[in-house]
């Protein structure tokens, strides 16, 4: 009886939250430097592609702590794993300024 109980909290789906959305737009907006990169400069992207994929990663990051600030406990790998992401794209863009 208990093992059906937890299985059933494990399937139930969370509610769409403005943060979503948000989130959403930013991994658009990821998506879409990534594939003008890819057309049109390569490897060589210009340091106002890398300038917007450094904010849209911060943005990513700032909405994901909003929105699990109730349980960041359990979300903390995926939190890390955006914060690693965030330090990578700040040296990377003053790696290309200096």
């Amino acid at each position: 009886m208990n093992n059906e109980k937890e299985t059933e909290v494990e399937t139930q789906n969370e509610k769409l939250t403005v943060f979503d959305a948000v989130l959403a737009a930013l991994y658009l907006v990821i998506i879409a430097i990534g594939v003008v990169m890819c057309i049109t400069h390569g490897l060589g992207g210009t340091v106002y592609h890398l300038l917007a994929l450094t904010v849209c990663i911060w943005g990513v990051l700032a909405a994901k702590i909003l929105k699990y600030r109730k349980d960041i406990k359990g979300h903390v790998g995926e939190l890390i794993f955006i914060a690693v992401m965030c330090v990578v794209s700040v040296l990377t863009l003053v790696g290309t300024l200096v």
